[in-house]
């Protein structure tokens, strides 16, 4: 079943190409993190969903009485009430059976009989079991928790809103969003002026959602929470990842080293197309020096460079004597300190000189061990 659907939608402003044959669908239990450079068309999607545009060309199906509801990075939310009575508002279809309940008990304890009582009990019966089916006997604690976890304090609660600066105008209109339950959550940067309470019970609440959300964000570590399916925004298409946004992550960079190595290879192939091209035009003009060029052109790939044959036969003439270095009386003091005085050693090809020589005399280990420690130091 599909809640929403686009079918080879394309949308552009003038020149600017935005969207081009995109195909997308919503499921029921969908929570899809839409991602995209900014100017890809992100927020162009939502509106189209929403009818505020139209597109240039392709079709958008939304199921018959699907409730939408719609986040703007920009609150659209205003007037002179406060947004607590915003809220009430919301539940007012739970308000009219509260005081249908309240109406048919005044009833019953007046002393209703007969009938009148059976047919206040039945009605009261329904009624109840409506509070049930709508779960309005928690209306007042939703409202109250969700103001809370957003940060509203009883002053902000009771301000009107017009009163409000621009972020708690945001965080009123996305509690009032969440609160009505539509059937699709559409919620365009809703993490923009939330704190950490308010992030992580937006978190919470989007994990319990039953219907579908489908949400642009740049906040990394709020997608991975919130999203099970990706869908990226990319040369005008979508690229869909039915898998969360670590998972994204990972898969893309695995695309992207296979599109690398395709396009070399394709590369590669038109480079050959293009010299068997060349050679056919080249043999037909002139046989002889298409030949000539072929047969020059495979020695170069088969002899060495020029530089590389001067650099080889230098080295190759290269000679190097058996006695390296010859040491001979070497003495080195700081101040009034010696590190060393009066060292002999040599050294020849392919020897390679010891820390300590267990043979040596205690005077020769004095002056001689740290002359060899100072020489292999450097």
């Amino acid at each position: 079943m599909s809640l929403i659907r686009l079918r080879q939608v394309s949308k552009r402003y003038g020149r600017n190409q935005v969207l081009r044959d995109v195909f997308y669908r919503l499921a029921p239990g969908d929570r899809t993190g839409l991602l995209g450079r900014n100017g890809s068309g992100k927020t162009t999607v939502l509106r189209l969903i929403l009818g505020r545009e139209e597109p240039s060309g392709g079709e958008i199906e939304v199921a018959a009485d699907l409730r939408i509801g719609y986040f703007s990075q920009f609150s659209e939310l205003s007037g002179e009430a406060s947004i607590e009575s915003v809220l009430r508002e919301v539940f007012e279809p739970i308000q009219r059976i509260e005081a249908d309940l309240a109406d048919v008990t005044r009833a019953l304890a007046e002393g209703a009989v007969g009938d009148r009582q059976n047919g206040l009990l039945k009605r009261y019966e329904a009624l109840t079991d409506e509070m049930e089916h709508r779960d309005g006997w928690t209306y007042e604690h939703r409202i109250d928790t969700a103001l809370s976890r957003l940060g509203f304090s009883r002053r902000h609660r009771t301000m009107p809103i017009d009163h409000l600066s621009g972020g708690w105008r945001n965080r009123a209109a996305l509690a009032k969003i969440l609160l009505e339950a539509p059937d699709v959550l559409l919620l365009d940067e809703p993490t923009n002026f939330l704190d950490f309470d308010g992030l992580a019970w937006l978190e919470s609440w989007l994990t319990q959602f039953r219907g579908a959300t489908l949400v642009v964000s740049h906040d990394r570590h709020f997608l991975d929470r919130a999203v099970n399916r990706v869908v990226e925004i990319q040369n005008h298409r979508f690229h869909e990842y039915d898998c969360g946004f670590v998972e994204f992550v990972r898969r893309k960079r695995g695309k992207t080293r296979q599109l690398e190595r395709e396009f070399r290879h394709e590369e590669e192939l038109l480079a050959f197309e293009a010299e068997a091209i060349q050679d056919r035009r080249e043999a037909a003009r002139n046989p002889s020096r298409s030949l000539t060029r072929r047969l020059a052109d495979i020695r170069k790939r088969q002899a060495p460079r020029e530089v590389d044959t001067i650099v080889t036969g230098i080295y190759r003439g290269l000679r190097t004597a058996d006695e390296l270095c010859e040491v001979t009386q070497l003495s080195k003091r700081y101040g009034g300190q010696t590190l060393f005085d009066g060292l002999d050693f040599g050294g020849r090809r392919t020897q390679r000189l010891r820390q300590d020589d267990p043979a040596a005399g205690a005077a020769e280990r004095g002056g001689a061990r740290r002359g060899r420690r100072a020489l292999e130091a450097r």
